[in-house]
């Protein structure tokens, strides 16, 4: 009788390391193991595409909003500085800093309403068009939505 309580606990014991063991392959099995992969960094020639891309996608957003159409200085702020925010969170790669720090300073002197600060504006960007023909289109599009 006791042998048989003896054997029955061993068996149980058995079982829930069994168990135990399972549940912790499964576990193991579930994570991803791209901790033991290498993960290539993008290259230079990715990042300036990254770059460009986004650059122009999000002058095209702030012309597809609008906002700059505002006679309210406030509202035409508004915007100015939702696009300053969406360049300054871009990963600028080394080629194109002097570009993107002239472009964030161009914004910073539209959301005065000295004309003059937004002549000196107009003047950056326009250097910009000259430099960057990939940016043509877009900065000339900005420029022309702005200034009519």
């Amino acid at each position: 009788m006791k042998n048989s309580h003896f054997i029955f606990f061993v068996i149980i014991f058995i079982i829930t390391l069994l168990l135990i063991a399972l549940i912790i392959y499964l576990n193991q099995a579930d994570r991803p193991t791209s901790l033991n992969q290498v993960v290539e960094p993008p290259t230079a020639s990715d990042l300036l595409n990254r770059y460009q891309n986004s650059l122009i996608k999000d002058l095209e957003d702030f012309l597809s909003a609008k906002s700059f159409l505002s006679s309210d200085q406030p509202t035409k702020n508004e915007g100015l500085k939702s696009l300053e925010d969406q360049l300054l969170a871009l990963l600028v790669p080394a080629e194109y800093k002097d570009l993107h720090l002239k472009l964030i300073i161009a914004l910073n002197k539209l959301k005065t309403a000295d004309p003059a600060e937004a002549n000196q504006s107009r003047l950056i960007i326009e250097e910009q068009i000259n430099l960057y023909q990939w940016l043509k289109p877009t900065l000339t599009l900005f420029l022309i939505n702005l200034y009519q």
